[in-house]
């Protein structure tokens, strides 16, 4: 779990609730999201549909409007019902399919800034 008194946890909060402002949909189901520091094991972020997991140093790397993007990002996986859709098909091929239909989606709908580490 991550400490609520984190300067980083509390971007991704900032970040979810200005979703719950400019994006209802969008802000309701990223509150619903446990927030996981995986600094450890995760490059950027990432979701299992019920937490999402984050880097520390990739979160402080990026803009308000990029981080917002990112939350959205992730929400959209578990919308999407990513994980279980992969059936026998390549996980890397796969997230990188579905990684640019998302951002196509977010881009498309004016929802934050694309980092520039995006696909």
């Amino acid at each position: 779990m991550a400490d609520i008194n984190d300067p980083v946890y509390q971007l991704i909060v900032a970040a979810r609730v200005q979703l719950l402002f400019d994006k209802p949909f969008f802000g309701n189901v990223a509150a619903r999201l446990i927030l996981v520091d995986a600094t450890d094991w995760c490059a950027t972020a990432a979701t299992d549909g019920r937490h999402m997991y984050y880097n520390r140093e990739f979160i402080k790397s990026l803009t308000k409007d990029e981080l917002m993007f990112l939350v959205a990002h992730e929400i959209l996986h578990c919308i999407y019902d990513h994980l279980g859709r992969r059936g026998g098909r390549d996980p890397k091929l796969l997230n990188m399919a579905q990684d640019y239909v998302i951002n196509y989606t977010l881009v498309e709908d004016k929802c934050g800034t694309m980092p520039k580490q995006g696909l």
